[in-house]
């Protein structure tokens, strides 16, 4: 560690350090603003890889446990999801009936007024 030339490989390792540190930093105070934390596909990943892999370093190769909470988790925004393409749908339907309605209303005024 105190040649000359190991000096750059331990400079880069602590300039990565930091970038690591501040990363962290921001996505911390990023998801405290968050707040549909659970909602978000691309956190509920994240966490996932994140417990898989320190799963892996406690030495459980393959933990289905974790990929089945992943299954459930994006199964239960898709259920959500449909839910709400549902929901507006059924409001697009009833706009454009309201404006159909609108339409012929105004096309009978301007028949009257001839």
């Amino acid at each position: 560690v105190g040649s000359p030339h190991a000096w750059p490989s331990l400079l880069g390792a602590l300039v990565w350090l930091v970038e690591l540190l501040q990363y962290e930093r921001q996505v911390e105070f990023a998801m405290q603003e968050d707040g549909l934390e659970s909602e978000n596909p691309d956190k509920m990943f994240f966490d996932y890889l994140s417990q898989a892999y320190e799963s892996f370093l406690a030495g459980h190769d393959n933990d289905q446990q974790l990929e089945e909470e992943l299954a459930a988790q994006f199964d239960q925004k898709n259920v959500a999801t449909e839910e709400e393409v549902s929901r507006v749908s059924k409001a697009n339907e009833k706009m454009e009936q309201e404006i159909a309605s609108l339409q012929d209303n105004k096309l009978e005024q301007l028949q009257d007024k001839r």
